[in-house]
């Protein structure tokens, strides 16, 4: 397993303060009395929604620190344009056409990556959510191939992001799927996991 970034490390400290601050005394209480005990939704909902929140950013982060990252490489001097399959799947996933022009220019090419970064910038600044199809198009500015993604944990993020909206659009009094303290804070370990095995390695 590789050692996780900074990024996650970031990730996963944010998700301990907010079981902290939110959900140790929900924890403790349904420890206590777990046939009479009735839960503080405010608590789970903000929970639930500052959670979102927080691995939203840490996809958005990876993706953008992937992206900078190929736009200072292919500036170096002698760096091989055509070894870097990942300009063209940014582009295919973008539907944005790469010129080749004949004779090759080198300066276009590069003045084309350039405009097509700044493209993949702006969906992420766009995005709104961690639902599959977002997730996939950060994995893949992230630098992760198709073939890498992962469905099921796609479909986790996809569950959770759905019960955050409902979270977010309805008054807490109408929301039918908020859990127990212990399953919400499941659901957000599980979700740390799935993302440090995907980017990380099992």
């Amino acid at each position: 397993m590789a050692a996780p970034c900074t990024l996650y490390l970031k990730l996963e400290g944010r998700v301990t303060d907010l079981t902290a601050k939110f959900m140790a005394d929900q924890l403790a209480a349904e420890i206590a009395n777990p046939t009479s005990f009735t839960p503080d939704l405010d608590c789970l909902a903000a929970f639930r929604l500052l959670v979102h929140a927080e691995v939203e950013e840490f996809l958005e982060e990876k993706a953008k620190e992937n992206l900078h990252k190929i736009g200072l490489a292919c500036k170096a001097a002698g760096y091989d344009l055509w070894s870097k399959s990942e300009f063209f799947a940014l582009a295919l996933i973008l539907g944005y056409r790469l010129d080749i022009t004949t004779p090759f220019s080198r300066s276009d090419f590069l003045s084309q990556i350039a405009a097509l970064l700044k493209t993949a910038g702006e969906w992420i600044g766009n995005n709104n959510g961690i639902k599959a199809s977002s997730f996939y198009q950060l994995s893949i500015f992230a630098g992760k191939t198709a073939e890498e993604l992962d469905s099921s944990l796609a479909a986790t993020l996809t569950s959770y992001g759905k019960n955050r909206g409902d979270v977010a659009h309805k008054s807490i009094t109408r929301v039918a799927n908020l859990q127990a303290p212990s399953t919400e804070k499941k659901a957000a370990i599980d979700i740390l996991v799935g993302l440090r095995t995907f980017f990380y390695g099992p």
